[in-house]
């Protein structure tokens, strides 16, 4: 054999298995793209907090399964300053009943439109979640 033909051969098993890491690595993260891709398709919600705050109890379910009309929840927080766990909250509701939508608003930034809900001639607080339920 020849010092050529000797010195090729490794580096050609080096450009061999590189490649074969290479196409593993890129099985692996098409697969867990893949996994991503499904897991954000399926609605499962855990509620791993102690007080099992983010878990609607079976009184709420209730009331909302008799619920006859469209409930509407407006949450009152400036951009960037939502309170999270409330924000799950809501997000539960919306996803048990039909008849619930949540939207959001600036107390700040939009005060006539949030006129209608005063009360004493006093405009509802930022952090506060209004339950608009129509004439009620």
């Amino acid at each position: 054999m020849s010092n050529d033909s000797v010195r090729g051969r490794p580096a050609a098993r080096a450009l061999r298995y590189g490649g074969y890491a290479a196409a593993l690595t890129a099985g692996v993260l098409a697969l867990l793209a893949g996994l991503n891709v499904l897991a954000a398709r399926i609605p499962l919600r855990l509620d791993l907090t102690a007080e099992g705050f983010s878990t609607l109890s079976e009184q709420s379910r209730n009331v909302l399964a008799a619920l006859e009309g469209p409930v509407g929840l407006v949450a009152l927080y400036e951009p960037g300053r939502e309170d999270a766990r409330v924000d799950e909250l809501l997000k539960r509701y919306r996803a048990a009943s039909q008849r619930i939508t949540v939207t959001y608003g600036d107390p700040y930034r939009s005060p006539v439109a949030l006129k209608r809900y005063e009360v004493g001639g006093e405009p509802p607080d930022a952090g506060s979640v209004i339950v608009d339920a129509g004439s009620r």
